[in-house]
């Protein structure tokens, strides 16, 4: 018997069969053992049984066939649905290694007065058609203005507490790519980050053989500069209540 789960894990996916099965098996094989993973389908390819092979009967391990919302509707809502203290995310096609719960729910249990995120070091693997490239990425002191210019923390790597949704609002369902960095500078703009000091993600992105991503990601990059900007300037710096205006 397991105790009862402090922390829920998000996993949004979408057509990714062959890939979903080992972001689980990354979560199952975490050493802090009480968490509740939701496997949330985007209304994709149903991968009921993909799940349920890597599962084995683990009751922890949630399986949800959504109408397509997107990924930050599908996280909002499972968001409005979350009784944990803790939240976690996986992409579905990226990997955490076994002490990543531990470690960053150990840093938040310990961090004083209302520090409620945590977030930890990156190991990057770019995957093209001949060879594979490997980096850890790593900024142990990160401020708001930081995030402002670049995306330093990677989701996959971010633990929070859940009522950091109460201050920061639901995730942007208007942007295609990147809501992650408009959600963290929004509760960077809340509350200071804690570090972990160790690698514990792996995120990993296909490119050509040129090393370049795809073209989709980079041009949502540069729409997300000129339209969330505009939109989250205000209510990042002078922590306005959140609207969808």
């Amino acid at each position: 018997m397991t105790s009862e789960a402090r922390v829920t894990v998000l996993m949004p996916t979408f057509n990714r069969p062959g890939l979903v099965g080992e972001a689980i098996a990354s979560v199952l094989a975490q050493t802090f053992q009480a968490w509740s993973l939701w496997v949330m389908n985007d209304g994709g390819q149903d991968v009921a049984e993909a799940v349920k092979a890597v599962a084995r009967g683990d009751a922890r391990v949630c399986y949800f066939d959504r109408p397509h919302a997107g990924k930050a509707g599908t996280l909002n809502w499972a968001r409005s649905r979350l009784l944990t203290p803790y939240v976690a995310y996986l992409d579905d096609d990226d990997l955490w290694l076994p002490e990543h719960l531990a470690l960053a729910i150990a840093a938040l249990d310990a961090a004083p007065g209302r520090l409620a995120a945590a977030y930890s070091d990156v190991r990057e693997v770019r995957i093209g058609p001949d060879e594979r490239r490997e980096w850890v990425d790593s900024w142990p002191r990160i401020r708001l203005t930081d995030l402002l210019t670049r995306n330093v923390i990677n989701h996959n790597a971010l633990v929070h507490r859940r009522t950091l949704f109460e201050d920061a609002g639901p995730y942007d369902e208007r942007l295609d790519v990147l809501i992650d960095w408009d959600m963290i500078r929004r509760m960077a703009a809340r509350t200071r980050f804690v570090h972990v000091p160790a690698v514990t993600v792996e995120h990993r992105l296909e490119v050509d053989a040129a090393g370049r991503v795809g073209r989709r990601h980079l041009t949502g990059q540069a729409d997300h500069r000129r339209a969330a900007y505009r939109r989250s300037y205000r209510r990042i710096l002078f922590k306005t209540p959140w609207s969808r205006s």
